[in-house]
């Protein structure tokens, strides 16, 4: 296992986030797998911690792995105590995790399933868009629809919707997956290396990433897309006040924003922390004329306090 001070940082517990762990292959002439331990941040940055080379990938090995890095902290008075983890459908990795932090939540990559109950903001959204799920499938593929249902709603790996995580955080393995193909593409060469030789370049590796390392993010930040409804939504004002601190959004579809915690009910939120609701209202919140404008029934004329017979 290799890492270096300043890696371990990150895995700090005053940080927020999801830890996640992958393992990439063809890297040395034996296939030995690397394991790299990372986190993400609120910019989808990827902060590598840990780097093992190891020849199985068994339960003990993870455990194992788990337990060095625990040691590792404690000796840098750091504090590695998971609550997310995300990661493939690996049962060592998850027995491991589970059996050293039993308050861990391990949360499934959603890359091969499916968008909508993926996308689902709450427990009732996801029965809701289950049942949508569940009318076309026991009809066209009844099969599918038993194993979708016993593997990823009640099994172990059942935590991959949106909002089991941290909100603004990635639920999936992708950045940490280019990562490793970063690995390979900068580092190796596209070539595999003796054990000897890519345990060197993995310390040069740790070297690296600690003496170049990024600021971690935990304020999320609107990407193109965001920013394009956030000003169409800002233009055309599809905002109703409900009190001094709520408002809502009704268009197409009804969330409700709250501004003194920056918080929408949308399921882009829940999803990326940010969205072009919460931008538009912010921007327009800035004008004294839309929150001081009248409700569109019109303001009523008052009448003459005294009226002479």
């Amino acid at each position: 296992m290799i890492t270096a001070r300043a890696l371990l940082s990150r895995l700090d517990i005053k940080y927020q986030g999801c830890h996640q762990i992958d393992a990439t292959y063809k890297l040395t002439k034996n296939s030995f797998p690397l394991i790299v331990l990372a986190r993400t941040d609120a910019k989808h940055q990827v902060h590598p911690t840990v780097f093992c080379l190891t020849s199985h990938e068994q339960e003990s090995d993870f455990h194992d792995f788990y337990t060095r890095v625990l040691s590792e902290t404690i000796s840098s008075n750091k504090k590695f105590t998971p609550e997310y983890i995300v990661q493939d459908a690996w049962n060592a990795s998850y027995n491991a995790a589970i059996n050293l932090f039993p308050d861990v939540k391990i949360l499934m990559c959603y890359f091969h399933h499916l968008e909508n109950m993926h996308m689902s903001i709450d427990s009732n959204d996801l029965r809701k868009n289950f049942e949508l799920f569940k009318d076309y499938s026991k009809k066209n593929c009844p099969e599918f629809y038993y194993y979708f249902k016993n593997s990823w709603l009640q099994g172990r790996y059942r935590y991959w919707q949106i909002y089991n995580k941290p909100i603004g955080y990635e639920s999936t393995n992708s950045p940490l997956e280019s990562f490793n193909r970063s690995i390979k593409r900068i580092h190796t060469k596209k070539k595999r290396l003796s054990v000897l030789n890519f345990v060197k370049l993995m310390v040069s590796m740790a070297r690296y990433y600690s003496m170049n390392q990024k600021t971690y993010f935990e304020d999320p930040e609107p990407n193109a897309k965001c920013k394009k409804f956030g000003n169409r939504y800002a233009k055309e004002q599809y905002f109703i006040k409900l009190d001094r601190d709520r408002w809502q959004f009704k268009f197409k579809e009804t969330h409700v924003i709250k501004r003194s915690t920056q918080h929408c009910t949308c399921k882009y939120f829940v999803k990326s922390g940010v969205c072009g609701h919460l931008l538009a209202l912010n921007r327009l919140c800035k004008s004294d004329e839309f929150v001081n404008k009248p409700k569109r029934s019109g303001q009523k004329k008052s009448k003459n306090a005294l009226i002479r017979d």
